[in-house]
């Protein structure tokens, strides 16, 4: 696709170039999210293609000085390497099994944050039959979750919160506007 035929229905600044100077040079405002899916490094293809543009070594070292001074999330794709490990070491990582031109591929992510598990809950796990077991297990709680009448629920999620926030129910409740006398009488009707 063509940048001159690119169309969104939200504001987008298409820029054509070089990339780096453009996130060191932008006026960041607390909100923005940089993923980074260079050219792959020469030494983990395994394919002799190139890339029309492609980046040598010395222009991904650049490229991994410039991310790791960014105010913003970044996420950067790859396959693994030892130089963006190195680079990269107090990064999260995540690596994924995928499916490229009909053969299975270890392919990873770099971020510079920690993520909500809301939106990595499908990788939770370290397989394929992992993350079955997990998802059929998700669902299940989920359902009886569901099933329990409201004040349950509520007191429920409170404990499950502190313990993902290491603050106690009472002050989950607080935070969240939840009424422990709104709690007590729903619980009093099941």
């Amino acid at each position: 696709m063509l940048l001159d035929q690119f169309n969104c229905d939200y504001p987008v600044e298409l820029v054509y170039g070089c990339a780096h100077p453009f996130p060191k040079h932008y006026a960041y405002q607390c909100w923005e999210l940089i993923y980074c899916d260079p050219t792959y490094l020469q030494t983990t293809r395994t394919s002799s293609r190139r890339y029309r543009f492609d980046y040598e070594n010395q222009d991904h070292v650049a490229l991994l000085e410039l991310l790791k001074d960014l105010p913003c999330p970044v996420i950067l794709f790859g396959y693994p390497s030892a130089l963006y490990d190195e680079a990269l070491s107090d990064w999260q990582t995540l690596e994924l099994q995928v499916m490229n031109q009909g053969c299975l591929h270890t392919e990873k992510l770099w971020f510079n944050f920690r993520p909500g598990r809301v939106h990595w809950a499908r990788y939770a796990g370290k397989n394929t039959t992992d993350q079955q077991h997990i998802k059929c297990k998700a669902e299940n709680w989920g359902r009886r979750y569901n099933e329990l009448p409201y004040g349950v629920r509520t007191a429920v999620l409170a404990a499950i919160l502190a313990v993902e926030t290491g603050k106690s129910p009472s002050d989950v409740y607080c935070q969240a506007g939840i009424s422990t006398h709104r709690i007590l009488r729903y619980s009093a009707s099941f």
